[in-house]
């Protein structure tokens, strides 16, 4: 360390400083006891400050190379060309200000899902992605069958939208934007977000406040979290945006014209069925993210494009019309009712050691790769064995 002429050391000086600044008051005993730790946190944290009067800093990824004050403008990933960033203007602003409010109103069953998503993934790699690509798909399918007219419906379609970015979010698709430790770390980052308790903000059971809504007045806008909308789906939804642009002549017409709801319907089931099929020669995910946003804001801004018919109200007042026994047989699932309710939540096997968890651990990430090698040959006209 830096010493005066008199041998005494700058840091020595900063903290005799600091001491001296330090709020104080007497103890009980007649003591001096330092209080306000914030602000004695926060004098440690500037005596520990580079002392600079440096204005310009050298940095190869802003523009021009450099920094002022430690503030710089990043330079484009092509030089001269805004590509890569996507295109914002062309993602819904309903469907954007839709999914803040929805995630607010149903973030402990999100928190859940994600709790129960994470912990079998620990046990069956992958486990997580056909977890919310397939809850993703039924709930889409609900959604269609009550043709988006109802409350639940919507709220089925909304989840399902929202169980898509989820699966963006711990994929194992190629996005060569991120290394595949990059993609690891995101993974890992999005589960903190709603799950780890150091992580999460959030407020439990706060109830409105009708004066101080009437004192905001117009800007007494509905509780949301556009925060909590999944950051990686949003950005491969961006780029799947800026391909838009490059493929049509006018890519905003859909924004501003509509279309029918039934033919994008059409194309989020084709979608659907690549991702099941693990089809990875196009980002079916961030298509199928794309259809969500498109149909939201096309049954918002032109109701009278949905064309979609309410099955479900059908169904019901017709099983209800019938006996008993077919209101037991088809329940509340359409053509044969489930075996029991929570397929989608079944219990973890519990361990009674440490040891015999990672042995269990160890077994299925064997048959995870064993199975998924398998996947990955087919059988040639003369059984010989080629890797796709």
């Amino acid at each position: 360390a830096a010493v005066t002429a008199s041998g005494i050391s700058y840091l020595a000086l900063i903290n005799r400083r600091d001491e001296r600044l330090a709020p104080k008051s007497c103890s009980a005993e007649g003591g001096e006891v330092h209080q306000n730790e914030p602000v004695s946190r926060a004098l440690s944290a500037l005596s520990e400050a580079p002392r600079t009067n440096e204005v310009i800093s050298e940095h190869a990824d802003y523009i021009h190379g450099i920094k002022i004050y430690n503030i710089g403008i990043l330079a484009d990933p092509v030089p001269g060309e805004k590509r890569g960033r996507g295109i914002q203007h062309l993602t819904s602003s309903y469907w954007i200000y839709d999914m803040g409010v929805f995630i607010n109103r149903e973030f402990r069953k999100m928190q859940a899902m994600l709790e129960y998503a994470r912990e079998r993934s620990r046990i069956y790699p992958g486990y997580d992605y056909r977890y919310f690509t397939n809850i993703s798909n039924a709930l889409f399918l609900k959604a269609e069958a009550e043709g988006l007219i109802t409350p639940d419906g919507r709220d089925f379609f909304l989840m399902a939208a929202w169980c898509a970015m989820a699966s963006a979010e711990v994929d194992g698709f190629p996005y060569g934007k991120y290394t595949p430790s990059q993609r690891a770390t995101q993974r890992e980052a999005f589960y903190a977000k709603y799950v780890n308790r150091h992580e999460v903000v959030w407020v439990e059971g706060e109830e409105d406040d009708p004066d101080f809504e009437q004192r905001l007045g117009k800007y007494a806008i509905e509780s949301c979290r556009i925060d909590l909308i999944p950051s990686v789906a949003l950005e491969r939804l961006g780029l799947h945006n800026e391909l838009c642009a490059l493929k049509y002549e006018k890519p905003s017409t859909w924004l501003r014209e509509g279309f029918v709801i039934s033919e994008r319907i059409d194309s989020m089931k084709r979608h659907y069925e690549s991702i099941h099929a693990r089809d990875f020669s196009e980002d079916h995910v961030a298509h199928l993210i794309w259809g969500f946003m498109a149909i939201a804001h096309v049954v918002a801004c032109f109701p009278q494009k949905n064309d979609l018919y309410n099955f479900e109200g059908v169904r019901r007042k017709n099983v209800l019309a019938m006996d008993d026994s077919i209101r037991t047989l088809v329940g509340d699932g359409g053509f044969r009712r489930a075996a029991a309710k929570g397929q989608s939540s079944k219990k973890l096997r519990k361990y009674s050691s440490c040891e015999e968890a990672a042995r269990a651990l160890i077994d299925n990430a064997l048959r995870y790769i064993t199975e998924k090698e398998r996947a990955e040959k087919v059988p040639d006209k003369n059984n010989e064995t080629n890797a796709t």
